[in-house]
């Protein structure tokens, strides 16, 4: 009786074990911390030499010499560099009034012509100025001579319809776009001047406007027309010029 007693008890401590499931298994534990989301930076330098370099903005890149004639021609570059991070797919351009704009203004800069313009793009300089047309439309007057008025009342082809207003307000485009006055009164879409970008043909296909730590520059010569009256002797005007760096187009609406 006693023998039996000691089988029963045995045989259930072996049930007892097989039942509980408990086994060992080895386990290790590594962690990721601190994980990073930083947006980049588009970031626009300034310079008239290349070496001095400004934040916002410089004053008189281009400056006539002192006893500038009818005839002559001088010659004077900007540059630009992007400082960030991330790439200025499109530059737009934007000619304007500057603070001394009188009222004889407008006419002196009909007889200022824009002589040559060529821009540092991707790693080479563009000609453009008879591209500019390809990129612009000149409310000029036709003579195939382009002025620092007509630069200044230029718009992008395709989104200005450089029309004044009707009843002293502006309508919508042919495409659908509401229309706004420009300085000199004329409705337009968009009034940056120009834009350079990997959409037009003055840069190279695929190449941004301003890469990451890349250098744009523009270079521009203008000529006091031979024909200009002798009332303007003695008479100035200043012009200043924006340059805004940007991801997509729609930005310059």
């Amino acid at each position: 009786m006693k023998r039996i007693l000691v089988s029963v008890i045995a045989i259930t401590l072996v049930l007892g074990l097989i039942g509980s499931g408990t086994f060992a298994y080895f386990s290790d534990t590594v962690v990721s911390d601190e994980n990073v989301f930083a947006a980049g930076t588009l970031k626009m330098d300034i310079s008239n030499d290349n070496a001095n370099w400004a934040d916002t903005t410089v004053t008189a890149s281009w400056h006539s010499p002192a006893g500038w004639a009818p005839g002559m021609v001088f010659t004077d570059t900007v540059y630009i560099k992007n400082t960030g991070t991330i790439d200025a797919r499109y530059l737009g351009i934007d000619w304007k009034k500057g603070s001394n704009w009188p009222d004889y203004a407008e006419a002196l800069a009909d007889h200022i012509q824009v002589v040559a313009m060529k821009e540092y793009v991707g790693g080479q300089w563009n000609d453009d100025l008879g591209s500019a047309q390809h990129y612009q439309t000149l409310v000029g007057n036709g003579d195939n001579v382009l002025t620092l008025k007509e630069l200044m009342q230029s718009y992008i082809v395709g989104w200005g319809e450089g029309t004044p207003p009707t009843g002293g307000t502006c309508g919508l485009s042919t495409t659908g776009k509401q229309m706004k006055l420009d300085e000199f009164g004329n409705c337009v879409v968009k009034t940056t001047d120009a834009v350079t970008g990997d959409a037009y043909d003055i840069t190279p296909a695929g190449t941004p406007a301003i890469a990451a730590n890349g250098l744009y520059a523009l270079q521009m010569a203008f000529k006091l027309a031979e024909d200009t009256p002798n009332e303007y002797q003695g008479k100035s005007l200043t012009m200043d010029i924006s340059f805004t760096g940007a991801q997509d187009l729609s930005q310059f609406e």
